[in-house]
């Protein structure tokens, strides 16, 4: 007679453990949404942001999150970093891919080259945190599922955001944003071609970047003229032009107004540009040395600056003996 009983309240247990799965299922799913005041965060968010920002453009889709708070975030938080982009070298393998850091970028907000850290003694605190192994691990365990790497790239970029219901920058959104950008450019374009075979920026937001897009300056060349030393490596640098163009095309876009250079000047754009590009160009590289050498060791190399993070863009610059300016 006992059993009966002890059957009944077994099935009284199960009963109650799956009304209780089906009262509380909603709300475990409720707690997957942002709540009211983060859903307004992200509303003002969206809205501040600049309209070249893929973050605004994945907002506005109503792309999100998926609310799950990682460790890295919190050691962000302390950290004062919102952002942290992440780019990582692929060696490839036969088994499967590897990576190695090639660099992190950070930023106090979520509006891309204005609100990069740059302060030495911020940078400085980051790393003796130990905040730059803590995401490079993160960026790693992410790039290893990460289309960029299945589509056989040579560096992978990952972008880690310190607010688990906003959505990191993804492969599908960029390649639409880089097929737009191939579409404004003319037929024949260098640039063009290189986007169609498939090269791109690593998605690195500078200030430099903030200041060309407030200015309307799509494309910046700056040309260093270089003295060398015996072994080939710069002795002594100089800037000898920067021109700011209003199109990524090489035509005749060149700004030349007056007014409008002296509006750039006072923007602090060519201080940025100058000195971005004298420390790339202290790490450039010779396609073949001369031999034997010229008398004097003379020489420049180029750098073109682009508004887009996504346009392809030569971090180590080559050296010529070729003097454009004469």
């Amino acid at each position: 007679m006992t059993k009966p009983n002890g059957g009944i309240k077994w099935i009284n247990r199960l009963l109650c453990t799956l009304l209780t799965v089906c009262v509380t299922a909603p709300v475990v799913c409720a707690q997957h949404q942002p709540d009211p005041t983060e859903k307004s965060l992200i509303e003002q968010l969206t809205r501040d942001l600049p309209n070249s920002s893929l973050l605004k453009s994945e907002l506005e889709a109503g792309l999100r999150g998926d609310g799950v708070r990682k460790p890295w975030m919190d050691f962000m938080q302390r950290q004062g970093v919102k952002r942290a982009w992440v780019v990582l070298n692929v060696l490839s393998n036969r088994d499967r891919n590897d990576f190695t850091l090639n660099r992190i970028t950070y930023y106090s907000g979520y509006k891309g080259g204005a609100s990069q850290i740059s302060d030495p003694g911020l940078l400085d605190s980051i790393e003796k945190s130990g905040l730059p192994n803590v995401l490079t691990e993160a960026a790693i365990d992410r790039a290893r599922s990460d289309p960029w790497e299945k589509k056989g790239y040579l560096r992978v970029p990952v972008d880690l955001l310190e607010d688990q219901w906003l959505p990191p920058v993804n492969y599908d959104e960029v390649q639409k944003h880089l097929r737009v950008l191939e579409g404004q450019l003319s037929p024949d374009s260098d640039l063009r071609h290189e986007l169609a075979s498939g090269y791109s920026g690593d998605g690195d937001d500078y200030v430099w970047t903030a200041h060309m897009r407030d200015e309307g300056i799509k494309r910046a060349e700056v040309v260093i003229q270089i003295h060398f030393y015996e072994n080939g490596k710069p002795k002594e640098m100089h800037i000898q032009r920067v021109r700011y163009f209003t199109s990524y095309d090489t035509d005749a876009s060149e700004i030349i107004d007056s007014n409008t250079l002296n509006k750039i000047d006072q923007a602090g754009l060519p201080q940025e540009l100058q000195r971005t590009s004298l420390n790339m160009a202290q790490a450039g590289s010779w396609i073949d040395v001369p031999n034997p050498r010229p008398n004097p060791f003379v020489g420049e190399t180029q750098i073109t600056f682009y508004d887009d993070l996504w346009l392809p863009f030569l971090n180590h610059p080559l050296y010529s003996t070729s003097l454009s300016g004469q």
